[in-house]
């Protein structure tokens, strides 16, 4: 898988095995040789090809993001949005893992108003993020309203809890202009545990609703080679429609030898 962390433009190769974690210092199945990050190398030389820079301005930019120290990775490709709902406030984030790691993604949230003033707060955290997927992680504020922008705290660690498993899953989605089916199927050797579908729905660059579902059979768990149809529906009570919907999945499987 081509990757580029730092959003240079420069991508770096990296191979995964089917538990989705990364090959290092080893000969990769198909006789390719990665280094002591992953790195795919020929004659030592770290091969790279050039890839398009993510671009700032498809999205809402209205948060200032900054990593902890101790986070492991800043590979993240951030788009938000502010999503005003019943008297409280949603900061929507649509973040992709652009990093080599599995990781678990800490976010907590300063709001604040025109002003500059701060007036509330909130946190969330996803967990189980493969390298090279794209997430909805959404920030609740709750009775708060009037916020014009966030100071953003995001902490990155390796994911150790849960085996990445979200890759293996693929999705299917038929937008009927008042809602969207999602079919899920898990591609995969483990199930699913609490896979979760998120649609967004968007009017121009703004917000209009959303919708979550979970896909989970009586064990909470979407099984190896099951499939499962859910639908998402569309709600706005000011009668305005929707010109685009994304959606995005979450699901973990529990690490045994943790």
């Amino acid at each position: 898988m081509w990757l580029d962390g730092n959003n240079d433009g420069i991508a770096e190769c990296y191979y995964f095995n089917d538990n989705g974690y990364i090959l290092s210092n080893t000969t990769t199945p198909d006789g390719k040789i990665v280094d002591a990050e992953g790195k795919w190398i020929d004659n030592g030389v770290v091969q790279m090809q050039q890839v398009a820079i993510p671009s700032d301005t498809a999205g809402h930019k209205i948060a200032n993001v900054t990593y902890t120290a101790n986070s492991i990775t800043d590979a993240l490709a951030i788009q938000d949005w502010i999503y005003d709902s019943y008297g409280s406030t949603i900061h929507v984030f649509e973040i992709t893992n652009n990093s080599p790691y599995t990781l678990e993604i800490g976010i907590n949230d300063i709001a604040k108003n025109t002003a500059g003033v701060p007036i509330g707060a909130g946190s969330t955290s996803e967990y189980d993020v493969p390298a090279g997927s794209t997430i909805f992680a959404l920030c609740y504020i709750s009775n708060v309203t009037g916020v014009s922008r966030f100071d953003t705290s995001i902490e990155t660690s390796l994911e150790s809890s849960y085996i990445p498993v979200i890759q293996n899953v693929t999705m299917d989605i038929s937008d009927l202009g008042d809602k969207v089916l999602v079919t899920l199927k898990n591609n995969g050797a483990q199930p699913v545990e609490f896979p979760e579908a998120t649609a967004v729905f968007f009017n121009g660059n703004e917000i209009v609703d959303y919708a979550t579902t979970y896909f989970t059979d009586s064990d909470s768990e979407l099984k190896p080679g099951a499939s499962m149809t859910k639908q998402l529906d569309y709600y706005n009570f000011d009668d305005m429609g929707y010109d685009a919907v994304r959606v995005h999945i979450t699901g973990r499987y529990f690490n045994w030898n943790f």
